[in-house]
């Protein structure tokens, strides 16, 4: 149910951006089609070796809950 559902990520990509604020060229994404649908009492675990991007969702996850809004 839609109602339900407390923060909503389709389809993310991330990549770490360089001096310039912009992705390197040629520069892979990090993070690339992450998806994921959290419902009221839902819990996660997000799991990853240090620099995976996890703090970038986390921190993405926490902005969106906080505005109430899916991504």
């Amino acid at each position: 149910e839609a109602s339900s559902v407390c923060v909503e990520i389709k389809d993310l990509s991330f990549t770490y951006p360089g001096i310039d604020g912009q992705p390197p060229l040629g520069s892979k994404p990090l993070i690339h089609g992450f998806s994921l649908t959290l419902r009221r009492g839902d819990r996660c675990l997000l799991i990853g070796a240090n620099g995976a991007g996890i703090f970038f969702v986390r921190s993405y996850m926490s902005l969106a809950k906080s505005e109430n809004l899916l991504i």
